[in-house]
């Protein structure tokens, strides 16, 4: 072999080495550019994963749905009549800075069932129409934001709230039944056992004033029951389980919201006894009349 065909030779063996060489680090490359992706999706699905830092609510209440009463039991064993109220999930519609207020909805309708003017008002807001819409106070609007959503998370065991709804409507009664008269006499012959008697006066004033308790419709009304205790929250279903009876028939609407008169107390706490302070004056008579009896 001639030198010319060496230095060929060699030449294209230098030349397949180098082609081979730039072979094998972009087939390592690629594997360590995969290995990365990988480990930057594993990244980001672990920051979606994580749970967000719960909000500290400042909405003094939320809309729900009265679903009917039961009963639970305290660690004594004894009954706690409760009512399940279905608190959310509501939608922040609207943002007042002053004063600060926010706007809920509550229970999603159709576009058919609402008119207009309000439509128009879901449109801006970039939500569904909803079936109920109420506005409520904040100290401040800054953890809420239009479109989200909040529930029985406002609440906890041992707040005291206020709940508002239309109470049952009983059509028209009398005012016995109505305002708890006593009734009249009821012998023979009175003829006044359930009447109404006088309701006006002579002369002066001439005139039934406003204000007498006469029979009349009853019930169909706004009625607000103060101080009811949370027992209970279920967060999955957002079910709030409240000591005593709440307005409305089932399914009706409510306002649930927290007391203005009384604040959060644990509900394992108990009740201090308050010892009253004994006159030791009457306690020396005491003795001294115990004494002269045993002799």
């Amino acid at each position: 072999m001639s030198e010319e065909d060496k230095k060929e030779a060699e030449e294209k063996a230098v030349e397949d080495t180098s082609s081979n060489t730039d072979a094998e680090a972009t087939v390592v490359q690629q594997a360590a550019d995969k290995a990365a992706g990988e480990q930057k999706a594993e990244a980001e699905d672990k920051v979606e994963e994580a749970p967000a830092e719960p909000i500290e609510h400042t909405i003094s209440g939320v809309i729900g749905r009265k679903l009917g009463m039961t009963q639970i039991f305290d660690k004594d064993g004894n009954f706690i009549p409760i009512t399940v109220v279905e608190v959310g999930p509501c939608t922040v519609l609207e943002l007042n800075d002053e004063p600060s207020k926010v706007t809920l909805g509550f229970a999603e309708t159709t576009e058919k069932r609402t008119n207009k003017a309000r439509m128009g008002f879901f449109k801006k807001a970039g939500v569904a129409p909803m079936k109920i819409v109420r506005e409520f106070g904040t100290s401040k609007n800054d953890p809420y934001k239009v479109g989200q959503t909040i529930g029985a998370e406002v609440f906890k065991p041992g707040d005291y709230v206020d709940v508002s709804g239309t109470s049952i409507g009983k059509g028209f009664q009398g005012g016995m039944k109505r305002h708890g008269w006593s009734g009249g006499p009821a012998g023979h012959g009175s003829m006044h056992h359930r009447r109404v008697g006088s309701i006006g006066m002579s002369a002066d004033p001439s005139k039934t004033l406003k204000g007498r308790t006469m029979p009349g419709q009853m019930g169909n009304k706004r009625v607000t029951t103060q101080g009811l205790r949370v027992m209970d929250v279920d967060l999955e279903n957002n079910f709030v389980m409240l000591k005593g009876a709440v307005p409305g028939h089932k399914s009706g609407i409510v306002s649930v919201k927290l007391s203005r008169k009384k604040t959060w107390r644990d509900l394992n706490e108990v009740k201090a006894v308050v010892q009253h302070k004994v006159n030791p004056m009457k306690q020396s008579k005491a003795k001294a009349g115990a004494k002269k009896k045993g002799k």
